[in-house]
């Protein structure tokens, strides 16, 4: 029986791949492969956790650390800024405004930039060039690969491990299967240093991305969905009784929003007035030190729960508020209200304001404006949109024909896909 890889070496591609669907897919899998993982030795333990909880036999290979190379760095270096979408620029002011670079190094990445933005030959050639200063054996031996004939590369843009590790597969000849870990990874990340054989979108969006901006082959674009929004992950549809006054804070953390302590107190405050539930929902990664706030924080680790629990548990709240961030696209998901946050409390620097997920991420961006989502754009309207949403104007959550434009087509079984593209590649 031939062998299956799969690269699983972040936690957060745990609750995805194999604790949600209680590996269901990695089962399916096996019933005509040797399915084997590598992961790297900071995801080991919980890579091993995991599938012990859910009783899975499967082999485990721990990869290497990627050695460094200037050769390497300087292609890296160009494709990182040399893909077009109005994301790198954001990218690019921020790294100037946190003082990562000079402003001679500014101006020369920003010329780069307009530069080489639209030549897909050339970003090709970089790839190519990357490719070839990446030693086969990188990150794992040969034995590793011995009898493996696809891989599946989980995260894309993780170029400490998941990059090389295709790469390495690439050599042997070895048929790779990838995708990103999120949504916002086809414009905040650069052009992509590595081209599979089969790239999966999860959205329309997503594949016009992966084409126009980091010029993968069109017919090796697939768009299927996204793992992580399927339809037996969403709570049990049920009736919102805005009578329970229960507001969650989608954070996006202190890193992407100076501002957002702010707000975070304004809302401790007016709740706590109006005698509202309130609760802080951190991001797993990104987290304030809220220590008068202990009792109403809540962080739902990766690696330790699902995403059924997690739209189960963003199901209870009647409404959430919050920025550009992830979460609030999971709330729609969990068909609970949303209000986004389109102003600051204490305006910041244009570059390190949060409002700039408003107009300078591609994805956001379209988000806020083709959803339908309410965004207040001061204190007094969010605090009148929270009235009405608990008075006489309930707000309605985001309708799933609209929905599916962002979280990818829910209908669609993800794993049934991913078996029909290993079985065709297998034939």
């Amino acid at each position: 029986m031939k062998r299956l890889a799969i690269g699983i070496f972040e936690t957060q591609l745990l609750r995805t791949y194999i604790l949600s669907d209680k590996g269901d897919m990695v089962r399916q899998l096996q019933n005509n492969w040797h399915v084997v993982f590598f992961t790297n030795s900071a995801t080991r333990d919980s890579l091993v956790f995991a599938l012990k909880a859910i009783k899975i036999d499967a082999k485990v290979v721990v990869a290497a650390e990627e050695s460094s190379s200037k050769i390497r760095g300087f292609f890296r270096f160009l494709l990182r800024w040399s893909e077009p979408s109005l994301g790198t620029i954001h990218m690019l002011n921020i790294e100037k405004f946190q003082n990562r670079i000079g402003p001679w190094g500014f101006v020369f990445r920003y010329l780069l930039h307009r530069i080489i933005r639209n030549f897909d030959l050339l970003k090709k050639v970089n790839r190519w060039f990357y490719f070839k200063t990446v030693p086969k054996d990188t990150l794992i031996n040969y034995s590793d690969l011995n009898d493996v004939s696809i891989a599946f590369i989980t995260s894309l843009t993780d170029l400490d491990y998941d990059v090389p590790f295709a790469i390495s597969c690439k050599h042997y000849r070895v048929a790779t299967i990838a995708t990103v870990r999120s949504w916002d990874n086809l414009v905040t990340k650069g052009v992509l240093c590595f081209e599979p054989d089969f790239f999966i979108a999860h959205t329309d969006f997503m594949n016009k991305c992966a084409v126009e901006n980091h010029a993968i082959r069109r017919d090796r674009v697939h768009t299927f969905c996204c793992p992580a929004y399927q339809e037996n992950f969403r709570p049990r549809k049920k009736a919102l009784d805005y009578r329970e006054l229960k507001v969650g804070f989608a954070c996006m953390g202190p890193q992407l929003n100076p501002d957002e302590i702010n707000l975070i107190n304004w809302l401790t405050e007016y709740c706590l007035e109006n005698r509202i539930d309130f609760q802080v929902i951190q991001h797993p990664k990104f987290q304030h030190y809220l220590p008068n706030l202990f009792e109403n924080t809540k962080t739902l680790a990766y690696e330790l729960s699902t995403l059924r629990e997690l739209y189960d548990f963003l199901s209870n709240y009647r409404l959430i508020i919050g920025g550009g961030t992830t979460l609030l696209v999971d709330a729609c998901f969990a068909k609970v209200p949303v209000i986004a946050l389109g102003f600051e409390i204490e305006e910041q620097e244009f570059w390190n304001s949060a409002l700039r997920w408003f107009d300078f991420a591609p994805h956001s961006e379209k988000f806020f404006r083709e959803s339908g989502v309410q965004i207040a754009k001061s204190l007094q309207e969010l605090r009148s949109a929270i009235e009405l949403h608990f008075g006489p104007s309930p707000i309605e959550p985001v309708g799933d024909c609209v929905l599916k434009d962002f979280t990818g087509d829910f209908t669609i079984n993800f794993n049934l896909r991913i078996l029909k593209l290993v079985s065709d590649l297998k034939s």
